[in-house]
C-alpha cells in the first residue's frame, strides 16, 4: 500500500515540518503557524495520526498538544533536507 498518499493531504507536510522545527505545540499554534483552516489542520492531523507520525495529549479544558513520534521525526527530518535542497535551486537560471 502506498502510504505517501496520506502525506499529500493538505498541510500534512507543513505540519510535519512545523513540529520538527518547533517541537510539541498546541493545536491552535499549529493552525496559526501553518496558516491553514481548522478543517484542513484536523484532516491532516487525522491522517498523520493514522500513520503514527504524531501523538496527541489533552489537558483540561480541551487543550490539545501534538508532537512528532520517533517515526514522524525521522520523516520530517528527511522532508526538511528536501526542502533545503529545493530552496538552494536558483529558479532564475
Amino acid at each position: 500500500m502506498n502510504r505517501l498518499k496520506h502525506l499529500e493531504k493538505r498541510a500534512a507536510l507543513r505540519i510535519l515540518l512545523f513540529l520538527y522545527e518547533h517541537g510539541e505545540k498546541k493545536w491552535y499554534e499549529i493552525r496559526d503557524g501553518v496558516k491553514a483552516s481548522a478543517n484542513t489542520i484536523n484532516t491532516a492531523l487525522i491522517e498523520l495520526g493514522k500513520l503514527k507520525l504524531i501523538t496527541e495529549r489533552r489537558e483540561p479544558p480541551q487543550i490539545r498538544y501534538i508532537r512528532l513520534t520517533e517515526a514522524g521525526r525521522k520523516i520530517a527530518e528527511k522532508i526538511s533536507e528536501i526542502n533545503d535542497i529545493l530552496n538552494e535551486i536558483d529558479l532564475e537560471e
